[in-house]
């Protein structure tokens, strides 16, 4: 189950990161087939892969649930690898905060279901959705400067129940900083694509299997795709009105246990991830709300449905 499957408010999604610098290999080539005074082609050198940012999730007991990061990542186009140590699903959105805010103001705000406005210095700024027991899961994307929490808001049991505590209220938090100038980086080639933008998804290229996919936020507010199985003959339209509901009724017309997906990004930003998906029709849904507040984006319409072949 990703950290998004039904929450009324969700700053930062589920669904859900010791640096290691990978470097490109030059490759040199001769034209042999150039007369012997004509110039050296030149040098063809591979772009240089961005370093991995690696975050370890682990537990030492059922109530000592933890999340490790570097203490300072530099800025710019990275690779960020959730590695799971856990018996159980594992995630880490990042926020970026814009002063000396603590983890608990920032779980505060990620955790509110008033439908309130989102402070200025809490940024939804992407990272690894929900990553299964034992397995690594890697995004690309690019990181500004600035104060980060990596929070897993998983729990042990369903995630509107307020009783049970989430795994950031147990531990599972890492606090980093991104040092250096603002650089950007180009992302790696992804042959599927989902854009989101004010209210509405654009989905080209999903296929049955393990698909890179590029996940693009062009509008002006946070988005997260979250993507569940329709069960046979149910719609979008169902499984809409179903998450909708604040006391739905009958089984649900969505698998679940089959839901995958991207963790919260702000417009503007875009990050390369991998989606493994069956199969079958899917329901793409948004269930984060404006920065101003209000209604969910599901409620405004930010619901697809794509068949995966």
């Amino acid at each position: 189950m990703i950290a998004s499957d039904r929450p009324r408010r969700r700053r930062g999604a589920a669904t859900l990161l010791v640096a290691v610098a990978l470097t490109g290999v030059a490759a040199c080539g001769d034209d042999e087939n150039a007369p012997a005074t004509a110039p050296a082609a030149p040098a063809a050198t591979a772009p240089k892969r961005p370093p991995t940012i690696t975050l370890n999730a682990s537990a030492q007991a059922k109530d000592k649930i933890t999340l490790e990061a570097p203490a300072e990542v530099a800025a710019g186009l990275v690779t960020l690898a959730l590695k799971n140590a856990d018996s159980r699903p594992r995630e880490a959105q990042l926020v970026r905060v814009a002063g000396d805010q603590t983890v608990e103001q920032v779980l505060e705000i990620r955790e509110s279901e008033d439908g309130g406005a989102t402070p200025d210095w809490f940024t939804v700024a992407g990272g690894v959705a929900t990553v299964a027991p034992g397995q690594t899961a890697k995004v690309t994307q690019t990181l500004a400067p600035g104060t980060y929490y990596a929070i897993d808001a998983g729990k042990d049991g369903p995630l509107d129940n307020p009783k049970i505590p989430s795994y950031a209220r147990l531990g599972a938090t890492a606090r980093f900083v991104v040092t250096g100038p603002e650089t950007s980086g180009e992302l790696p080639d992804a042959q599927a694509s989902i854009s989101a933008r004010e209210h509405e998804f654009e989905i080209a290229g999903l296929k049955a299997g393990r698909n890179q996919v590029r996940f693009e936020n062009t509008g002006s507010e946070p988005h997260q795709a979250i993507l569940f199985p329709l069960l046979e003959d149910k719609t979008a339209a169902d499984a809409a009105a179903f998450l909708e509901s604040e006391r739905p009724s009958g089984p649900p017309p969505v698998d679940f246990r089959g839901a995958t997906g991207t963790t919260a990004l702000e417009g503007g930003t875009e990050q390369v991830l991998e989606l493994e998906l069956r199969a079958g029709k899917y329901v793409v849904v948004c269930f984060l709300t404006d920065r101003k507040g209000g209604k969910p984006h599901l409620a405004k319409g930010q619901v697809a449905e794509v068949t995966v072949g």
